[in-house]
């Protein structure tokens, strides 16, 4: 769903001014994303066709990007004459390098190119004496429940108007650790436990475990009887920083998933259920009401998403936003609806 490497129209060229001299360099915006970048001023015109690609990514090591090698070909983002720059543009003509018949008139607005130009998405290294480098793993179980990949409000924009119905909306902290998936396996008689992308078969002594039995001891029963799933984040130390300051690994619950109806439970809904078993769940951090949301854009939600991991200096990774008391899906991202908002401060200290 993630359009790693993409063609995008330009909206708008900005020249950036230092010391009151326009420089040669100017901020880029497009059509249909909300993504600002830092490129050229003479390369490009309001109206061109382009190669965009998204930060928190990596590039082959190809001789297009050589000139990234010194940032190991990883894409991050980046303060550029005071002008935030998250991503970059390259001219369509780029693209010939990795398929000769490129025809610019046919690439429409928003086509993925990623399989093409090589781009893959940046996983941070995990330290496997948390995480488990043994035990047998098993595909992530997307037969039972989707995988927990929040959109990027600046990649899918049109998500802000979909939520603009909703009179009441929530937004709650992201926390910066491992995704983390639970759920009654019938056939064994136990709880399931998944990473972001596999099932793990047995207890190798992970942080996944270690977090499962800080839960209530009849967390297994919570999901049987329920038929649900519940999905998290696990924060602890050696994991992603560690970033909240904790001493021990901690599941913060984030959302469940109906499996009876294979939908996710409404915001409300499932905050009452996991609070009646004591099931710890990210922090909120905003309400919104009698359609308050209608007034939010993508440069508000992004002052939103600024703030500190309570108790620390951390800056947090920002907030997910989506409806309070309604489960609603997205026809047209092909999920439910909710995004997230990614903190520029904790981008720019290191945060992916």
């Amino acid at each position: 769903m993630r359009k790693l490497a993409s063609i995008q129209t330009i909206k708008s060229i900005e020249p950036i001014f230092k010391d009151g001299v326009q420089t040669t360099l100017s901020t880029i915006t497009f059509e249909n994303i909300a993504w600002q970048c830092v490129g050229k001023t003479t390369e490009y015109k309001v109206g061109d066709k382009v190669l965009y690609i998204e930060i928190s990514t990596v590039l082959p090591e190809h001789p297009v990007f050589e000139f990234m090698r010194p940032r190991k070909f990883k894409l991050q983002t980046a303060r550029i004459l005071g002008t935030v720059s998250q991503g970059l543009v390259m001219p369509l003509s780029t693209l010939a390098e990795f398929w000769e018949f490129v025809d610019g008139q046919a690439l429409e607005d928003g086509l993925d190119v990623t399989p093409l130009v090589g781009v893959k998405r940046y996983e941070p290294e995990l330290d496997y004496k948390t995480t488990g480098s043994g035990g047998a793993i098993a595909p992530f179980p997307t037969d039972i429940v989707p995988k927990t990949d929040e959109l990027r409000l600046q990649s899918f924009p049109f998500l802000l108007e979909e939520m603009k119905v909703y009179d009441d909306v929530i937004a709650t902290v992201k926390l910066d650790g491992t995704s983390t998936t639970f759920f009654w396996d019938f056939e064994k008689g136990e709880v399931a436990v998944c990473g972001r992308n596999i099932r793990k078969l047995s207890d190798d002594g992970s942080v996944y475990f270690h977090a499962l039995r800080g839960l209530p001891a009849n967390f297994g029963d919570v999901l049987r009887i329920h038929n649900i799933v519940v999905q998290g984040e696990i924060c602890a130390p050696k994991i992603q920083k560690n970033r909240l300051g904790l001493k021990r690994a901690q599941f913060f619950a984030f959302s469940v998933f109906d499996r009876s109806t294979f939908q996710y439970m409404a915001s409300a809904d499932a905050s009452e259920l996991l609070w009646s078993y004591f099931i710890p769940e990210v922090p909120a951090a905003h309400f919104w009401s009698n359609g308050e949301f209608q007034k939010e854009t993508v440069e508000s939600l992004l002052e939103k998403a600024k703030g500190f991991y309570k108790g620390t200096e951390n800056h947090r990774e920002g907030i997910v936003v989506r409806p309070r008391f309604d489960s609603a899906f997205s026809v047209r991202a092909g999920t439910m609806l909710s995004f997230k908002v990614i903190n520029d401060d904790y981008l720019l200290t290191g945060g992916e």
